[in-house]
C-alpha cells in the first residue's frame, strides 16, 4: 500500500512538473548501488541492485529537467547481532545539459535535490525512521535507437546523509543501463 501511494504521489508530482504540451522521456533503470560509507558496506553489503523510474523534459536542445524515483531494499544477518533489513526511497530533481554530438548519442550531466526515508528493522535496536536531505549528481550516455527510444548508459553519486546521531551517509554510487521511451 505504501508502495502505491508513493507512486500515486510520483504521478502527480510529474504532472505539475511538466507542462502537458512538453515533449517527455519516461525511462526505466537498472543497476548497481555501491555504498561509500563504512559502517554502511560492514552491514549490509558493498553491492546490491537498485530499481528506478526517472522521467524528464526536454526544454530545448540542450537542457532537461528530470524527477526520479527510487527503492532499495536490503536484508542480512549479522553475526551476533540478528537480522537487519534496510529500506530506501528516494525522490530526486533537477536539471539536466545535454552534450549532443552526433544524431545517435548524447552525453549528459547532471544535478539535483535528492529527499529520502528510510527505515532499518533490526532485532537490537527495532524499528528506526529517518527522512533525509541530500544532492545528486548524474552523467550518463544516451543512445537513440531510434526516433523514440533510447538506451542510458549512467553512473549517478548520491550524497544522502541520515540517521545523524550515528552519522552515515546511505548515498553512494549508482551505475547501470536504462530503456526508454520519448514522447
Amino acid at each position: 500500500m505504501r508502495k502505491l501511494f508513493f507512486f500515486t504521489f510520483f504521478l502527480i508530482c510529474c504532472s505539475l512538473f511538466f507542462p502537458v504540451e512538453a515533449t517527455l522521456r519516461v525511462e526505466g533503470r537498472v543497476g548497481a548501488f555501491f555504498p561509500l560509507n563504512s559502517k554502511f558496506q560492514r552491514i549490509y553489503g558493498d553491492v546490491y541492485p537498485c530499481y528506478e523510474i526517472e522521467v524528464g523534459q526536454t526544454l530545448c536542445d540542450c537542457y532537461e529537467l528530470w524527477l526520479n524515483v527510487d527503492d532499495y531494499y536490503r536484508s542480512t544477518s549479522v553475526r551476533g547481532c540478528g537480522d537487519t533489513s534496510l529500506n530506501i526511497l528516494s525522490f530526486s530533481a533537477g536539471p539536466k545539459r545535454l552534450f549532443c554530438f552526433c544524431n545517435d548519442f548524447a552525453f549528459y550531466t547532471g544535478l539535483g535535490i535528492s529527499v529520502a526515508w528510510a527505515r532499518i528493522n533490526d532485532e537490537i535496536i527495532g524499528r528506526e525512521y529517518d527522512t533525509s536531505v541530500g544532492l545528486v549528481v548524474k552523467s550518463g550516455l544516451y543512445y537513440y535507437l531510434n526516433s523514440c527510444w533510447f538506451l542510458d548508459l549512467f553512473c549517478d553519486y548520491n550524497y544522502q546523509p541520515a540517521f545523524h546521531h550515528r552519522r552515515v551517509d546511505i548515498g553512494g554510487i549508482r551505475t547501470g543501463l536504462g530503456l526508454g521511451y520519448a514522447f
